[in-house]
């Protein structure tokens, strides 16, 4: 079934999210543990995009949705991605506070 794995690529701005994520509930909460739990439940849901990669609906946002862009709901973050069908690549964009205009970041 290698077939069927997609490729994850991270951009750089999902990275820095990642990081601040971290800080903010590392450092503003003082809850390292915490932190931690959080970005592997993400990772965890980014990896399960391996096998998955149309698993999560398409945004709403009429614009973004044209251009395939997907999101995965975890806590009080959404991952966003495309899907390259043609590169078996999945491409996540970025990851933020479900409560941020995400229309404006990406």
């Amino acid at each position: 079934m290698v077939d069927n794995i997609f490729e994850i690529k991270i951009t750089d701005e999902a990275r820095h999210d990642l990081e601040k994520i971290y800080d903010y509930i590392s450092l503003e909460f003082k809850n390292d543990i915490a932190a931690k739990k959080l970005i592997r439940k993400i990772r965890d849901s980014i990896i399960r995009l391996r096998e998955f990669p149309y698993m999560s609906e398409l945004l709403k946002d009429e614009i973004l949705r044209k251009k395939g862009y997907r999101k995965i709901v975890i806590d009080n973050y959404i991952v966003i991605y495309k899907v390259n069908k043609d590169e078996r690549l999945v491409i996540i964009v970025r990851i933020i506070y479900n409560r941020r205009q995400y229309q404006d970041l990406i």
